[in-house]
């Protein structure tokens, strides 16, 4: 597919399995084009380390600010048990988006991280910081991710739209119900065990 190009893709004509293994191929694309753009941080050869090890692919691209909850993840990834439950569970999670330039917030998030990064440097090959988060590359990041991560503090997102950019390209949605969330996301109950309408999960 050339960059920018639209694509009609008729899903109903594709077997589950059949969407699995473009699914996958997404993500392995991803994996492979994110080691060359993030050079400076990912080693050669970590794309093919990380499909070996079976890892999920979230997308945490949004604006950087303090109401879309970036904190809770680095407040996450400062706890040794949270640290290690992330780790055993084989995820890779892209972060990235617009930081404004009077608001100290994504600075603190940034540094946070960074000190991760130094004090524990395995969480390198498992947070990737998407430096100039733009929508001429958000496309292969939606492609290939498997998860789109969508927090916000109750009642403060006007549309919260990001998220179906993941939608579109077969992702899991994790989110608030705040904002567009509620008119496409089926969150999954496990009363009910609605999974075969569901196609994300909520984060009260």
């Amino acid at each position: 597919i050339k960059e920018g190009q639209a694509v009609k893709f008729e899903v109903a004509a594709y077997s589950n399995e059949e969407l699995l293994r473009i699914k996958d191929q997404g993500r392995k694309e991803l994996l492979q084009w994110l080691e060359a753009r993030q050079e400076k941080q990912l080693y050669p050869g970590w794309a093919q380390d990380i499909l070996e090890q079976d890892c999920r692919v979230i997308v945490w691209c949004r604006r950087v600010v303090g109401y879309k909850r970036l904190d809770l993840f680095m407040s996450l990834l400062e706890d040794e048990a949270l640290r290690e439950a992330f780790i055993k569970a084989k995820l890779v999670v892209v972060i990235g988006g617009r930081m404004h330039q009077d608001d100290p917030y994504g600075r603190e998030q940034f540094a946070r991280l960074s000190a991760l990064w130094r004090q524990f440097p395995g969480l390198q090959q498992r947070v990737v910081f998407f430096e100039n988060y733009n929508r001429r590359e958000a496309p292969r990041l939606f492609q290939g991710a498997d998860i789109s991560m969508m927090l916000a503090f109750d009642g403060f997102e006007a549309a919260a739209t990001g998220f179906q950019k993941g939608q579109m390209n077969g992702c899991a949605i994790v989110a608030t119900s705040d904002g567009a969330v509620p008119e496409s996301v089926v969150f999954y109950d496990e009363k009910t065990d609605n999974l075969d309408e569901a196609n994300g999960f909520l984060v009260p």
